[in-house]
């Protein structure tokens, strides 16, 4: 992704915004994310990169934050 956008001249790779403006729309997005139905794992081969994705945890937070994705010490 550039750094700066060719049409609008403003814009940057990273704009930051306030939080309230995006929360309700990403605490819907969090609420399907947990209704997400479990998956019976031991139906799927462990052995293979494919059925290896099925594995616990589905979902990690990784401690970096959500701009650059360095982790912070």
């Amino acid at each position: 992704m550039p750094a700066k956008s060719k049409t609008e001249a403003k814009h940057k790779s990273i704009n930051m915004e306030p939080a309230l403006v995006h929360r309700d729309r990403l605490r819907e997005h969090w609420d399907f994310f947990l209704s997400i139905p479990e998956l019976d794992r031991s139906l799927l081969p462990h052995d293979s990169v494919k059925g290896s994705q099925a594995l616990q945890p589905l979902f990690e937070f990784s401690g970096a934050c959500d701009g650059c994705g360095r982790r912070r010490t």
